[in-house]
């Protein structure tokens, strides 16, 4: 719930246990009027600002539940390096069969420090993008937020409610797991509401990766970085960016974006996809 009301930076199980953050966390929740705020711009932990938009008493079960749901989504879909260099590996391996003859044996993917390096100098990379979405998975959390909070208003317990009875949010809430749901990576926007957040905020990813590679690579640690203010700013300035061009076809006309299932999609806004 820390992560999903924008809170990354808080969103750790060494702080939620302290009083500070314990008794706030389950003691209070967002107004409907200030789901709107805290969409565009975060608040500070304990500042007036925060005062003035979260209320005495626990948020619904039903939010809890939204929370959870989309907290668990990236838990899952975001994976740790070793992954991540398969992944970059597998697709290297594709473009350039050599490659794979190479450094692939039986047992599986043995590539030397020199050609490691060679894969990760490319900024086209798939491990790029891998890496801003692990290091931000709780960005990610907070931009899913936002996403729904523009599609279907405040997530009070109505809203919340409705929300969970949407395709894949139902399945989830009726017992299914996380992993039961298909790779959206290699989904449609039309295949559900989770995946198209997942492919909406992964297409995101990559535009911040391609804007700011050369500060991405030199963080000492992104995982830390990617949870700073400013940076979860230029990610909300992408997820925007890319949700206000949603209607056109040709911005979606990419593999990030439209899937093989998306050939004659049309829609106005967002929430078409989210229904």
């Amino acid at each position: 719930m820390l992560a999903f009301c924008g809170f990354v930076e808080e969103a750790k199980p060494s702080r939620i246990y302290k009083n500070r953050y314990f008794s706030n966390l389950f003691g209070s929740h967002p107004e409907d009027q200030a789901w709107s705020e805290i969409s565009k711009r975060p608040v500070d932990w304990g500042s007036d600002r925060f005062n003035k938009l979260f209320v005495s008493g626990q948020a619904p079960a039903e939010t809890w539940a939204l929370a959870y749901f989309v907290w668990q989504f990236w838990k899952q879909n975001t994976f740790p390096e070793s992954k991540q260099l398969v992944m970059a590996y597998e697709e290297t391996g594709k473009e350039h069969p050599e490659f794979r003859r190479r450094w692939y044996k039986s047992g599986g993917w043995e590539v030397s420090d020199e050609a490691r390096e060679t894969v990760l100098e490319n900024p086209e990379s798939c491990y790029w993008v891998e890496q801003v979405a692990k290091s931000a998975y709780l960005p990610l959390v907070y931009q899913s937020m936002r996403i729904l909070c523009r599609a279907f208003g405040a997530l009070n317990q109505q809203t919340a409610t409705a929300v969970l009875q949407r395709p894949q949010f139902v399945d989830i809430y009726s017992g299914s797991t996380i992993s039961s749901l298909a790779d959206f990576r290699k989904g449609s926007l039309s295949d559900g509401p989770l995946t198209a957040i997942g492919r909406i905020l992964r297409y995101a990813c990559k535009l911040l990766w391609t804007e700011r590679e050369s500060q991405i690579r030199q963080m000492a640690s992104r995982q830390q970085t990617l949870l700073q203010p400013e940076w979860v700013h230029r990610l909300s300035d992408k997820v925007d960016y890319v949700c206000d061009r949603l209607p056109q076809q040709h911005f979606r006309a990419n593999p990030d974006l439209d899937g093989p299932n998306d050939v004659d999609l049309k829609i106005s806004d967002v929430i078409d996809l989210l229904q």
